[in-house]
This record gives C-alpha cells, structure tokens and sequence, in this order.
C-alpha cells in the first residue's frame, strides 16, 4: 500500500500509477513522442516534458548539474546538463528527433539518460516541480468534481484521471452521463460518469479509458496488466475527501 495523508496525494499516486512512470521513469520513443517522463509521463512530442525539466534547472542549478553527470560510456563521468537544456529548448519535432537518437534498438532511451531522469525525479525539490506542473490538472479536477457535486475520495481521483488522461469531460459525454445519470448512490454516478467519458473516448484508446475510469469508480479493477483495488493499493475510500 502507498501511504498518502490526503486525497489529493492519493489522486496523483493512482494516476501516476495507471501512467507507468512515477516521479522518476522514463520511457522511450514507443509512440513517436521522444521521451515521457514523471508523474503524468510528460512527453517531448506533446511539449509537455520540457517545461518542468526547464523549471527544474532553475529550482536549483547546481543540483541540476549534480544529476546529470553521469558515466557514460567511453568518456567516464560526464555533465550532460546543457544537453538535455538545449534539447528542451528546441521545437518539439526536433527534440523529439534528438530524444529518437538517444534510444537503443528497442526504442529504449540510453542507459545514462535513464539514470539522469531517475537522479532528477528522486530530488524532493524537483518532485515539488512536477506536482506544481500539474496543478493545472488538480485545479481541473475540482471544478470538475464541484460542478457534478460530487463528495468522496473516489469522486475526486475519477475526476483527476479524466483531468489527466482526457483533458476534461467532452461535451457529449456530458450529455451522455446527464441523460443516464442517477440520482444516487455517488459510486452508481461515479460508474456512469466512467461509462459516458469511455464511450466518448477515441476507439484506439476506448477500452484504457474504460478499465481505468470503471477501476476508480468501482475501487477495483484490471489496469495495464495489473490488479487494483484503491483502498487496499492506495488507501482511496467512499468518505469524504481529506483535505491537507
């Protein structure tokens, strides 16, 4: 179990989860985006990757520098800081092409880079940068979650994943969810809200969407290959959320 004191630390800890990378994984260029890393798996392709490494570095200079020198093959320890600045600071096509040149046959990214990644993401300092980075996703969420009325741990993290993973709740998926939606209990409202945002989901991404919305909503569920249940794995209840 994942200990988190409030709601909102469980809300980033689940999606975090159904994301794959945490605060400090990064993935490779398996579809087309560069690199994605950190807790909502920021992507180079999407421009979303660059601007908390790019907060990062101006958080805390030195520190920076400390977590990009690695040893790198051939060359020993090496500071690969001004790198991965300049990569940030190209266009997104372009860093993506940097990042692609940076990954092994299997798309993979390069030992050291992963090492640099897993140095920045396990700095506190530097993950307070990646939850500042989603606030905007927090902020999303509430008004999501105070617009339908909802009032459990539950609803919240639902609304979190759809603030995260859809951007938001498309129009006709609210009209879907207002045409189907009970009036109680929330976890039968939460199931339809799930339903409607999956429904409304492009067909490539339908069934992620799915499994992920119905897991919140319900408490249990199959995600990625895993088995979930979110008071077990999170401690995520039908009670009111706990504020910090």
């Amino acid at each position: 179990m994942i200990t988190c004191k409030t709601t909102e630390e469980k809300c980033w800890a689940i999606t975090a989860s159904f994301e794959g990378c945490g605060y400090t994984g990064l993935t490779g260029n398996f579809d087309g985006q560069g690199w994605s890393w950190g807790l909502l798996s920021w992507a180079m392709g999407q421009g979303t990757l660059q601007p908390p490494i790019l907060a990062c570095q101006e958080a805390g200079p030195e520190t920076f520098r400390r977590c990009c020198t690695v040893d790198v093959p051939n060359l020993s320890q090496t500071d690969l800081s001004e790198q991965l600045l300049a990569a940030c600071r190209k266009p997104a096509a372009d860093a993506v092409a940097w990042a692609a040149e940076r990954c092994d046959a299997d798309k993979r990214p390069l030992e050291h880079w992963r090492t640099v990644f897993e140095n920045l993401g396990s700095e506190p300092g530097y993950q307070a940068v990646q939850r500042a980075h989603g606030k905007s996703y927090m902020d999303l969420a509430r008004g999501i979650f105070d617009e339908l009325g909802f009032k459990t741990e539950r609803g919240l993290a639902l609304c979190f994943d759809i603030a995260v993973q859809d951007g938001g709740i498309k129009p006709e998926a609210r009209a879907r969810f207002e045409s189907a939606e009970p009036a109680e209990p929330e976890e039968a409202r939460l199931v339809a809200l799930a339903d409607a945002v999956a429904a409304c989901a492009l067909p490539t991404f339908r069934d992620d969407v799915r499994s992920r919305k119905v897991c919140v909503a319900t408490g249990h569920g199959h995600v990625h290959g895993r088995d979930y249940d979110m008071e077990r794995d999170f401690g995520l209840t039908l009670g009111p959320v706990v504020e910090g």
